[in-house]
């Protein structure tokens, strides 16, 4: 779907801008609305309107990728009475009594400080945490995907980053394209001990790991990189996946 053509049988176009008021009337312009969670979440009769503010990934909505979103409950109990008070079961469920959709969900974002939200198309809830009682809201998360991948100046703009995502042992770096210096940096870190990892996330959505293992005697056994081809087009190859001399598995002995 291009940006620009329209979602079916609503009005909403693709890319643009909506405020709340003008999205729920795309959708239905008669107007049939349920506002949940604290306005973040607009029930229609065949439509279920994700209207997130992305912030901070630690406690707010926010975007993985370009086609990921990750919303977090501001609150535990939008609904106490519901079988999930954060992610009650009418903004969750998009199917009818006989397990087929009759339900969609739709993203639509913004900034804190934006007066409208751009319309990221249709997307689907893939996944949300259920944590134990008590424990914090930001513990609490739902994972959407979207159909369409988000233009690239709208990802940067709602806080993607512009080149690589490098994850070193569950903490992460952003990394300019090219900067192989920022790359070898974060190689050299890498210590030689058992479930050490490190993987590099592109805005197109395509990761590789390099994961080295211990072997017999505390010895290292040869790391090995899971390496898409979109990799040489950012890092040269012999830089990119050179391993260090401390991941060389020793020669067999005799």
């Amino acid at each position: 779907m291009s940006s620009g053509s329209r979602t079916g049988h609503v009005g909403a176009i693709l890319h643009k801008t909506y405020s709340i008021a003008e999205a729920t009337a795309a959708f239905d312009p008669n107007g049939a609305v349920e506002f949940v969670c604290d306005r973040q979440f607009v029930v229609l009769p065949d439509a279920i309107l994700c209207m997130f503010a992305a912030g901070d990934p630690a406690s707010a909505a926010h975007l993985d990728s370009p086609s990921d979103v990750t919303w977090r409950p501001q609150q535990i109990d939008y609904e106490p009475l519901a079988d999930i008070p954060w992610l009650p079961r009418k903004v969750r469920d998009v199917f009818g009594p006989d397990r087929r959709p009759v339900k969609q969900h739709h993203m639509f974002l913004r900034l804190p400080g934006d007066g409208k939200f751009f319309y990221a198309g249709r997307a689907h809830l893939g996944s949300y945490s259920v944590p134990p009682p008590g424990s914090a809201s930001a513990d609490r998360s739902a994972s959407f995907s979207l159909y369409e991948k988000l233009p690239r100046p709208e990802w940067q703009r709602l806080g993607g980053y512009p080149g690589w995502l490098i994850e070193l042992n569950h903490r992460t770096t952003r990394v300019e394209n090219g900067d192989l210096d920022a790359l070898r940096n974060l190689l050299a870190e890498l210590p030689c001990r058992e479930f050490s990892h490190l993987s590099l996330s592109v805005t197109r959505r395509t990761r590789s790991i390099f994961t080295p293992t211990r072997g017999a005697a505390g010895s290292c056994i040869p790391a090995t990189w899971q390496t898409p081809a979109s990799i040489p087009e950012i890092f040269p190859v012999a830089d990119a996946i050179r391993k260090p001399k401390h991941f060389d598995a020793p020669a067999a002995s005799n």
